[in-house]
């Protein structure tokens, strides 16, 4: 079996599970010995790699994660199914059910502040029920990767083009960059919101809901995906190719998703509604990862069409979520008075604040916990200082584990805030190409077409520059 023959079968094998993937996530059936066995071929073609080839490292890289996936699934779905059926409330109940992981972010938007803090404190006790699954998972990967003379930080960082030095450098850069004023933001918004600085159990998906809540009947009858793919057409994008999910199951993941099942011919969008607000942002930021994954083109090889980095892939999901922060977008394409706009924009800069900060925590906790090998009976402690240094609240360092992302991506929060940085770049260039509304303007399309469509080789791809003083000087100016 030469390389073009291998690339075929790990693609075709990668688009059987990822089919099967998307199922569960969103609800519907799935076969989890499916899964295993796909897992194992997986596995197989990832070894048959290893032994035959050093290059592409792009790929030889994929393999590694490829076996650390393979060998690690079970512990990986009894997660899920634990999430549901043991991070559950004994007091609360959402819709008639008690409220479990999956239904935690729907209930809190309406609860009141005791009913918030007795779930939050009652799922943080009940980590003691995932932590070992965890623990298994992050172990034998890192096994699997020290194995092939690899780690998933050092697999991150070439992924990325990027050294550690500088990664740290960004993130610490940012963090403090923007902390004076998001310390200042936060507490005038839960001042005004819930008459108290802020606790530890407002995170970022309860503040980003009820931040809104005076003004959700103001949006009811926008439909935000009717207004992102009329925006892709105006860019000379074609969004019919994109399959979406917006039914709500009571099984479905509780943050959207995109799924690129096979590029560029079969890319899925998953969401369950939150608030017509919220929506907006999520359904922009879905449309983006899938109108990427839908025009790149489809004679690259293997390896720059399908192994693009995750910072690259969440560039042009943000970049697409930054319209609704746009005032003119909001006015002109939403038809929202111009008050109603600036108060919008005005919430969801607060909300980026605090993301900015809770993200910078994230990814300083993960690459110390690979960097610096610290034993999993330590990482509470370790997820609490981060925490602490870049939002200032008092945290319990279990809650890292309650996460959607954290417990089951092996390095993956820093690709948000990198993908922040290079925004800033391509909406200069789109500005100076169309004009302040350039999502009416072709030029501004051909331009994000081209950075698109070569996948892994995009401009974009290279972070071994990025800096994040635009990002930090947009967010103070607010």
């Amino acid at each position: 079996m030469n390389y073009e023959e291998w690339s075929k079968k790990a693609e075709d094998n990668n688009s059987l599970l990822s089919n099967e993937y998307f199922n569960m996530q969103v609800g519907l059936t799935y076969s989890e010995e499916k899964i295993h066995e796909l897992e194992k071929k997986s596995e197989e073609l990832a070894v048959y790699f290893l032994k035959n080839w050093k290059e592409p490292e792009e790929v030889y890289s994929s393999c590694v994660g490829a076996i650390s996936s393979a060998r690690t699934v079970k512990s990986l779905l009894k997660l899920h199914d634990l999430r549901k059926t043991e991070i559950i409330s004994s007091k609360h109940k959402f819709k008639s059910q008690p409220v479990n992981w999956g239904t935690w972010r729907q209930f809190v938007v309406n609860a009141e502040d005791k009913a918030r803090k007795e779930v939050f404190d009652e799922f943080i006790q009940l980590t003691t029920k995932i932590s070992p699954l965890i623990k298994d998972r992050f172990e034998k990967s890192a096994e699997i990767f020290e194995e092939y003379n690899l780690d998933p930080l050092k697999d991150y960082l070439m992924e990325h083009k990027i050294s550690l030095e500088n990664l740290k450098e960004f993130l610490v850069d940012l963090r403090d960059g923007v902390k004076k004023r998001y310390l200042e933001v936060f507490s005038e918004t839960t001042q005004k919101l819930l008459k108290r600085e802020p606790k530890y159990y407002d995170d970022l998906y309860f503040m980003r809901n009820v931040i809104y809540n005076d003004l959700v009947n103001k949006f009811k009858n926008i439909n935000p995906m009717n207004h992102v793919k009329k925006t892709f057409v105006k860019l000379n994008l074609d969004p019919s190719k994109i399959i979406v999910d917006e039914i709500d199951r009571p099984n479905k993941y509780p943050s959207p998703f995109c799924s690129m099942v096979r590029i560029p011919t079969d890319i899925r969008v998953s969401y369950k509604a939150e608030n017509p607000l919220n929506d907006i942002k999520s359904v922009y930021h879905e449309m983006g990862h899938a109108i990427h994954g839908t025009y790149i083109k489809s004679d690259l090889p293997y390896e720059n069409r399908c192994l693009h980095s995750m910072g690259l892939a969440e560039t042009f999901s943000t970049f697409f979520e930054s319209l609704a922060s746009n005032k003119l977008y909001l006015m002109e394409e939403l038809n929202l008075s111009e008050e109603l706009a600036d108060q919008y924009i005005n919430r969801s800069k607060t909300i980026k604040f605090i993301t900015l900060a809770f993200y910078a925590g994230n990814s300083l906790f993960k690459m110390r916990m690979w960097n610096e090998k610290i034993p999993f009976e330590k990482l509470n402690d370790i997820y609490h200082q981060e925490i602490k240094k870049s939002m200032n609240l008092e945290i319990p360092g279990e809650y890292w584990q309650l996460h959607h992302i954290l417990p089951e991506s092996l390095m993956y929060v820093p690709s948000y805030l990198l993908a922040y940085a290079n925004v800033c770049e391509m909406k200069e260039k789109c500005e100076e190409l169309g004009g302040k509304r350039w999502w009416n303007n072709k030029k501004a399309g051909e331009y994000i077409l081209n950075v698109m469509e070569l996948g892994n080789k995009s401009p974009l791809a290279d972070f071994s520059k990025i800096k994040p003083d635009k990002l930090i000087k947009g967010m103070n100016n607010f």
